[in-house]
Formats: C-alpha cells, structure tokens, sequence
C-alpha cells in the first residue's frame, strides 16, 4: 500500500483500531502501541487481498492484542516460577533455640528437609535438587519432621 493510501486509512480507522486495542487490552499505553504496529504492518504492505481494509485492519489488531495478552501471561508464569518469594522472617531467639531442641532430637534426613525449606526458604524443588532426593520425598520428610516436632515444641 502505498503511503497516501496509508495515511487514508490511519484518517478514517485509527480510533476504530484503538477503540478495539483498548477494549481487548484495558491499558491505553499499550493499545496505542498496537494500533502503531498495525498501521506499521499495513505501510510495510503485509497486507495480502483479503477483503476490505477496515476487516483486516480488525482482525491484525485482535491478533496483536491477543498476541500481547498471551505474552503477559506467560511472563507471569516465569516470574512466579523463577522469582524466589520473600525469606521468611528471622525467628526469635526463643525460636531458634526451640528449633535447635528439635532438630537435635529428630532424624537427620528430617532435620536436613526441615531446615532447606524451614530456614533457608528453599522450595520443595529446590530443597530435593539439594538433598538429591525426589519432590515427593521432601514433602515426606517435612510431614514426618512435624508430626515429631509437635510434641517436641509443647515439652520445650
């Protein structure tokens, strides 16, 4: 498409296009983007006949939006997944020596899990990466390392 025929098209469709950006979207900033991306890719003349140009100029922006939509999610997922959460807060003194009375009394394999996951905020993961164990043997450890602790805090 020629530029004049761009120009045109951006005239007459431009608040359609970001009319439609900002619905899917939600976020002006972003639905302006799009509908600069969708005028760029019809200058750039990537549009093949299909039609009229208000159809394509629809469907382009419903896939960018959608496009940018997906990638939101999937940048969510990556930070959740990789991010780790806050460290727990230090415990108090009484705390600590109350946990250090545990874990004197309790099995090593236990005491291992409990303090990679307890103390050093590791994930279920990342504590068995650590132990060279399995995922589901860790959450076994830490159920059995609480089923012995509980008795044990009440006496301490």
């Amino acid at each position: 498409m020629r530029r004049e025929e761009v120009e045109a098209a951006f005239e007459r469709y431009g608040r359609s296009v970001l009319r439609r950006a900002r619905a899917i979207l939600g976020d002006p900033g972003e639905a302006e983007d799009v509908m600069q991306e969708v005028f760029v890719q019809l200058l750039r003349g990537r549009m093949a006949d299909e039609g009229p140009v208000s159809g394509w100029l629809a469907r382009v922006t419903s896939n960018l939006c959608l496009n940018r939509l997906r990638d939101r999610a999937r940048q969510a997922g990556l930070r959740d997944r990789h991010l780790r959460p806050p460290k727990p807060e230090t415990p108090s003194t009484l705390d600590q020596v109350a946990l250090r009375a545990v874990l004197a009394q309790v099995d090593e394999d236990l005491g291992a899990a409990a303090v990679a996951v307890y103390v050093d905020g590791m994930t279920h993961d990342e504590a068995a990466a650590l132990l060279g164990v399995s995922k589901r043997t860790i959450a076994n450890r830490l159920d059995r390392f609480r089923a012995q602790a509980g008795p044990l805090l009440e006496e301490a």
